[in-house]
């Protein structure tokens, strides 16, 4: 199975100069999102390193969406000597002291799909790859690039397209492309591809559940299912190792909570932005936002998570109006900057500190208004 040839020569070019940067690197670390997507990209990273040298040693660090704190990669690389350092699915370039540190190191490729707002293009190392799919207006998410790597030298089978479908669920992106939506529909049945939703559902339960478990090891236990195994058994099983059940029930009943909360309190289809501070102990402020926004259509929903002194909100609106979430970041930082921001049309995040939240409380609204929507 092949995937085919790119529509697009930019991302072909894309590909060699990554190829060309990771040349002989020998000790990597691969930092990911803490979602399906994020996981399976560097699932497929994981399995096309291996694929050239088996005894390459490498390092998987997920990095939590209720933290986003790049800072803690600047600590793994002092700890280690890596050669390379690859970060998929997130927003780390608006990080320019950060990336700099890394790339003083080694080298760092970084390899997303979200609309960032704001960083210092001419600042930045020249040590770093940076590759992202929205410079050519596509969003092209990071489980497919990382699966398309992967392809250029390995043949692509069973198991790695029912690895990969997980990844394009997890992030919307089942209907994106056509060709794989066939070829998925071609090779496994209606209650598979509902297996598959269960299983990303589970996964990002597991990464939003915010527990003690141990991370260290998934991206491997993942990347090393035979090709020639039963994937659906393998993956229960991996799944009763890291406990996916109780996690997503754990996460479950405190949506149900929330969102029980705010629609008592919240009965009207009028307030332009919803915007507050949830004390879960979950990270769920996503999935919550999500569903308060099918439900309401008119509204912005921020929902934020406090962590360390910062807060991550979460931002959601449905996609049937006209509110396009990134257009309203961009607006905010003429009168407020958070620490970062930026996403999706509809879903996008902003980490701003706590004892800033009624700054940004204030701008959302001021730049809701100015672009009159």
């Amino acid at each position: 199975m092949k995937f085919p040839e790119f529509q697009n020569d930019w991302f072909s070019q894309q590909i060699l100069i990554v190829e060309k940067s990771i040349a002989n690197k020998k000790n990597i670390l691969i930092c990911y999102n803490s979602d399906a997507d994020g996981l399976f990209a560097a699932v497929f990273l994981y399995k096309y390193f291996k694929n050239f040298n088996k005894n390459i040693q490498i390092d998987e660090k997920p990095i939590f969406n209720f933290q986003y704190d790049f800072e803690v990669i600047e600590t793994y690389v002092a700890e280690k000597s890596y050669d390379l350092v690859f970060c998929v699915d997130l927003p780390i370039i608006q990080e320019t002291n950060v990336v700099n540190f890394i790339a003083e190191k080694c080298k760092l490729i970084i390899y997303d799909h979200h609309m960032i707002l704001n960083y210092e293009k001419n600042k930045l190392n020249k040590n770093i790859l940076y590759v992202n799919s929205r410079d050519i207006d596509l969003d092209t998410t990071c489980t497919y690039f990382s699966a398309m790597l992967y392809s250029t030298h390995s043949k692509f089978n069973k198991n790695d397209l029912y690895l990969m479908t997980i990844g394009l669920i997890g992030d919307w992106a089942f209907d994106k492309n056509p060709w794989v939506k066939q070829k998925i529909v071609d090779y496994f049945s209606i209650d598979s591809i509902q297996t598959l939703n269960n299983y990303t559902k589970k996964l990002n339960g597991y990464f939003r559940a915010n527990t003690n478990l141990v991370y260290s090891d998934i991206v491997a236990r993942l990347a090393l299912v035979k090709p020639n195994s039963d994937v659906v058994e393998q993956l229960n099983i991996i799944g009763d190792n890291y406990q996916l059940d109780s996690c997503i029930q754990i996460v479950d009943a405190e949506i149900k909570s929330f969102v029980d909360l705010i629609v008592q309190e919240f009965e009207q289809d009028e307030v332009k932005v919803y915007c507050q501070i949830l004390a879960c102990r979950t990270f769920c402020v996503g999935v919550v936002a999500s569903i308060l926004a099918q439900r309401f259509s008119h509204t912005l929903f921020s929902l934020g998570f406090e962590s360390n002194g910062k807060v991550q909100f979460e931002l959601r609106t449905n996609r049937e109006n006209n509110i396009q979430i990134v257009d309203v970041l961009r607006e905010q930082r003429k009168y407020f900057s958070p620490l970062t921001s930026g996403g999706h049309p509809k879903a996008a995040g902003a980490l701003v500190p706590l004892a800033e939240e009624i700054n940004f409380k204030n701008s959302l609204n001021l730049a809701l208004q100015n672009l009159q929507i």
